[in-house]
């Protein structure tokens, strides 16, 4: 098998029909990445679980919903090697050291970041978001080879897609999806709809809010925290949406239903 960024061939034994026989077979790959800030007047080492590729995406997505930048001109430098990455910012890291690992997106946090209620006035069709899922799955192209990892997808509100992210984390593919458009200078990203490929947590729907995201919806299900945080907060999130059904959990208002 060629050999593919995010994709490794191993040997597998698969049983089938009674027998076994040996096969190649892909999986997602899963690499720690060494991020070192640097700050005026402080530094930091953190350690991310993620499926190589888009780490700068990665990086910049993750600085900015940690609030350690307010936008890309907060980054002074990058340097990437192999499976480090140094980053140096105008502002200081924050001040703890933690491993992240592939399903946790705030393990590590003191307490749950609290933030005003946001006034969001956007309208969507609910046809567009019907459409989101299968646009999502048509750009994941890690997944359709091994079916290991998480897809994150931006669109803006009339169902075009801006940025799409995969990772075997799927706080990272979102903060993938986030850093690019940070990187583009199109945060805060009021006319947008952040469709992940599996459940919402709280942690997604939180970096969605701080990425100024209208809506946040899944082909699974969210969880209460989830709800209750968009609930207070404003935002729009949808869960179960496949196969033209789905589940609106706060704020349907939002939602234009013909």
């Amino acid at each position: 098998m060629e050999k593919t960024r995010g994709i490794r061939s191993v040997k597998v034994l698969k049983f089938n029909g009674g027998k076994l026989d040996e096969e190649d077979d892909a999986i997602a790959e899963e690499e720690p990445l060494s991020l070192k800030i640097f700050g005026k007047t402080n530094n930091s080492e953190i350690i991310i679980m993620r499926t190589p590729g888009n780490d700068i995406e990665l990086v910049t997505g993750f600085l900015y919903t940690e609030g350690m930048i307010s936008s890309s001109t907060d980054i002074l430098s990058f340097e990437e090697g192999d499976n480090e990455i140094i980053v140096r910012i105008r502002g200081n890291p924050t001040n703890r050291q933690f491993i992240i690992n592939s399903s946790c997106g705030f393990c590590g946090k003191n307490k749950l970041n609290e933030i005003g209620r946001v006034s969001y006035n956007e309208r969507i069709d609910i046809n567009v978001l019907v459409s989101l899922p299968i646009k999502l799955l048509e750009s994941q192209r890690i997944y359709h080879v091994t079916g290991g990892v998480h897809g994150a997808s931006v669109f803006n509100i009339l169902g075009d897609l801006e940025s799409s992210a995969e990772d075997v984390g799927r706080h990272n593919a979102v903060d993938k999806a986030i850093g690019k458009l940070v990187l583009k200078g199109e945060i805060p990203a009021r006319r947008k709809v952040l469709q992940v490929s599996g459940r919402i947590g709280y942690e997604i729907v939180y970096k969605a809010s701080i990425a100024g995201i209208s809506f946040v919806t899944g082909i699974s299900a969210p969880t209460s925290m989830a709800v209750s945080y968009a609930e207070a907060i404003g935002m729009t999130v949808v869960g179960f949406t496949r196969e033209g059904k789905m589940n609106i959990y706060s704020h349907p208002e939002r939602i234009l239903i013909d």
